[in-house]
């Protein structure tokens, strides 16, 4: 083995040791890496499970908001129904204060105060 060859052993050698010595490192870093990504899992399964909580919650208040608005229905019908009524109430007690005889000659009193009656929840024929 000449001197020349002996240079470019030892070139050789040095480089291979720079390689172990970058693998090391790198290897060091995929390290990091692997850690930092189990990190990344752990926090991504947490986020999974509160995800799923939020989820139960929704459909738990989606369940109540349709209660509640079929309730809310079931109210305005009833609105309506006691519009209807008083409208009609209002109505007879018009027609019967716009007859120009008195009521007691005509008998239409009696009549509206049965039905003003029947209406607000008295029977006057239990009276």
């Amino acid at each position: 083995m000449n001197q020349t060859d002996h240079e470019i052993l030892l070139m050789v050698l040095s480089e291979v040791k720079d390689i172990k010595r970058m693998q090391e490192h790198q290897g060091g870093i995929v390290n990091q890496l692997n850690e930092r990504m189990d990190g990344v899992d752990q926090r991504l399964a947490q986020m999974e499970r509160k995800l799923d909580e939020v989820y139960e919650l929704s459909l738990d208040n989606y369940g109540a908001i349709q209660e509640h608005e079929t309730h809310f229905r079931l109210l305005e019908g009833r609105v309506e129904t006691l519009e209807r009524g008083h409208r009609r109430t209002v109505r007879r007690m018009r027609r019967t204060a716009g007859n120009t005889q008195p009521l007691e000659q005509t008998g239409q009193a009696e009549k509206g105060k049965r039905e003003i009656t029947l209406i607000e929840g008295k029977d006057t024929e239990q009276e």
